[in-house]
């Protein structure tokens, strides 16, 4: 152990008393956040995509309005979908006031998509005008935001109240969102978290394991090592560690470069995760981790010069990024693709933020890349034993 973490604090010492190693450490979160926070502007008008167009919409409305006609608001409604080529024929459901709450249970069950209720009176002041009346007249309109369709139309119909005049919006709720988080909030995040976690660890792995080991082999300092008593094992045991140490320690600095740039990137959105969710990912990151620097250590353990083993590791990051984007356009949550190495991981976490997947799904994922990280390590170890590896 002794001889572990002394091959740990050579490695720290190294890249913490030269200035180019904290710089390869921690500019690229400083760049991270510049680079994030002018592409702002064009991720708050990405498009996550549209409902069905024969979709039908299910909207729920008081039947106290003070009109036998259908409400403006709602015949605005049908003819902007069918000026915009929406096919689906919308169902708008009259209720009784005193049934409002059993229609909010609705919604939230996914059974509604919009519930809106009209102050008393509401049509007839309108026409009377409202400064007849005591009260200006209000409409509620309720949504469910974990619903794609639901935060659609509660978007449409909120730019469609200008069919009415002195009125207000939602005086007399706090909040109309009877649902969960964002449902466009949520596939962002579920799009652009694994793509950014996995090129910030990789990034990291990058500037660092070359380096570590090919640098060391090209300078010749590691066949000084391997001269002493150490063992091949310990050696490479040490590399990993202080190389993981410092992989999390660049990850966390660009982390931080990425959340300092959330706000401008999504718009002002947030998200609140629950503990389970969090050391979900948390545990998902690590083994993440351990496995892009056991098996960049590998490929420095075999490759000859620094050149030499950048340019073995540099295509496989636009292969990560691939992977990482394709939870978003496939459904990866049948459990056999637990067992595909890295993948797993990656459909893990976006599950996070969009379509869960079991318990059973998480286990299998971290367990397997827990075991390639350590075959990974074998592998390195066979390497530090051979010859012609490390010297030829």
């Amino acid at each position: 152990m002794k001889r572990i973490w002394a091959i740990a604090k050579k490695e720290f010492r190294r890249y913490f008393t030269d200035p180019r190693m904290l710089a390869a450490l921690f500019l690229p979160g400083i760049l991270i956040f510049l680079i994030y926070t002018a592409l702002g502007n064009f991720v708050q008008g990405l498009d996550i995509g549209s409902v069905e167009p024969d979709y039908s919409y299910r909207i729920a409305y008081s039947d106290n309005y003070g009109s036998e006609e259908e409400p403006a608001l709602l015949t605005a409604f049908s003819s902007y979908l069918a000026s915009s080529g929406h096919t689906g024929e919308s169902v708008f459901l009259p209720y009784e006031p005193a049934k409002r709450g059993e229609m909010l249970s609705d919604l939230a069950e996914g059974e509604l998509d919009i519930v809106i209720s009209f102050s008393e009176g509401f049509e007839s002041i309108l026409e009377e005008g409202p400064s007849l009346s005591p009260t200006r007249p209000n409409v509620d309109i309720y949504y469910n935001a974990s619903h794609q369709a639901s935060e659609q139309a509660y978007s449409l119909l909120l730019s469609l109240t200008g069919v009415y005049d002195a009125y207000t919006v939602n005086a007399s709720i706090e909040n109309p969102n009877v649902g969960g988080e964002s449902f466009t909030m949520n596939s962002l995040f579920s799009f652009l978290f694994p793509m950014i976690v996995t090129s910030l660890l990789f990034s990291s792995c990058l500037s660092i394991c070359p380096e570590s080991i090919a640098g060391e082999k090209e300078r010749g300092t590691i066949a000084s090592i391997l001269i002493t008593p150490i063992r091949p094992w310990e050696l490479a045991t040490g590399k990993i560690v202080s190389l993981s140490v410092l992989a999390v320690l660049s990850g966390t600095v660009s982390a931080l470069g990425l959340i300092a740039s959330l706000p401008t990137m999504l718009g002002g959105m947030s998200i609140s995760l629950s503990p389970i969710s969090i050391a979900g990912l948390f545990f998902a990151v690590v083994s993440l981790l351990l496995m892009m620097v056991a098996g960049s250590s590998l490929v420095s353990a075999f490759a000859k010069t620094i050149k030499e083993a950048t340019g073995y590791l540099g295509p496989l990051t636009a292969v990560l990024v691939i992977l990482a984007v394709l939870p978003m356009a496939l459904d990866l949550t049948p459990i056999w693709f637990a067992f595909v190495p890295f993948l797993n991981v990656i459909v893990c976490m976006s599950s996070v933020f969009s379509t869960p997947v079991s318990i059973l799904y998480w286990a299998i994922s971290i367990v397997e890349s827990l075991l390639i990280a350590g075959f990974f390590l074998f592998l390195t170890v066979r390497l530090f034993r051979s010859e012609r590896a490390m010297f030829g």
